[in-house]
C-alpha cells in the first residue's frame, strides 16, 4: 500500500468515526435522558473535529503573549495548528483563494514554527515530567511531485 492511499483512507476513517461518535452520542443521550446542555458541549467537540478534518491545512505554532488589554507574558500560550492529514492542489489550498495566515491586530505573538501549508500530523508526549509536542511534516501538495508521503521535518517543541 502507498503512503498516499494510506493518508487519503485514514483521513476518510477519521471523519469516518466523527459521524459514529456523533450517532452514538445520540443514542446515548436519548437512552438515558442526558440534558441537552450536556449533550451540546459534545456535538460542538464532533463539529469542531469534524470541520478540521475537511478545512484545516496549516501546521505551525505560536507563543501568544498578549491579547488586546491582557497580558500573558508571564505564562505565554501555547497556540498549535496540528497540520491536516491530508491537502493537495486538488483541494483548493489556501493560496488559490486569496488566504493567508495572519495575527489579528490586538494579538501578539512569537513563532514556535513557522506556518506552513503542508501535509502532517502532530504528536503529543505527555509524561510527569514534561510536555512535547513533535510537528511532522509530509511535504507540500503539488499532485505533480514526487512526494511519497513520508516525514520530511520534524519540529519538537517543549510545552512544560
Amino acid at each position: 500500500m502507498n503512503n498516499r492511499n494510506f493518508i487519503r483512507r485514514f483521513a476518510a476513517f477519521s471523519i469516518a468515526m466523527g459521524c459514529v461518535h456523533f450517532v452514538l452520542k445520540t443514542l446515548f443521550t436519548v437512552q438515558y435522558g442526558q440534558s441537552l446542555t450536556g449533550l451540546l458541549p459534545d456535538y460542538i467537540a464532533v463539529a469542531l473535529l469534524l470541520w478540521a478534518g475537511v478545512s484545516v491545512r496549516e501546521q505551525g505554532a505560536i507563543a501568544i503573549d498578549r491579547s488586546g488589554e491582557l497580558n500573558l507574558s508571564d505564562a505565554p500560550l501555547t497556540s498549535i495548528l496540528v497540520g491536516p492529514v491530508s491537502t493537495s492542489d486538488g483541494t483548493w489550498p489556501s493560496f488559490a483563494r486569496g488566504l493567508s495566515a495572519s495575527l489579528p491586530a490586538d494579538l501578539h505573538a512569537s513563532t514556535l514554527a513557522v506556518t506552513d501549508e503542508v501535509n502532517g500530523f502532530t504528536i503529543f508526549d505527555i509524561s510527569k515530567e514534561r510536555v512535547t509536542a513533535t510537528l511532522y511534516s509530509c511535504g507540500g501538495y503539488d499532485s505533480k511531485s514526487a512526494d511519497d508521503g513520508s516525514v520530511k521535518r520534524t519540529i519538537e517543541l517543549d510545552l512544560s
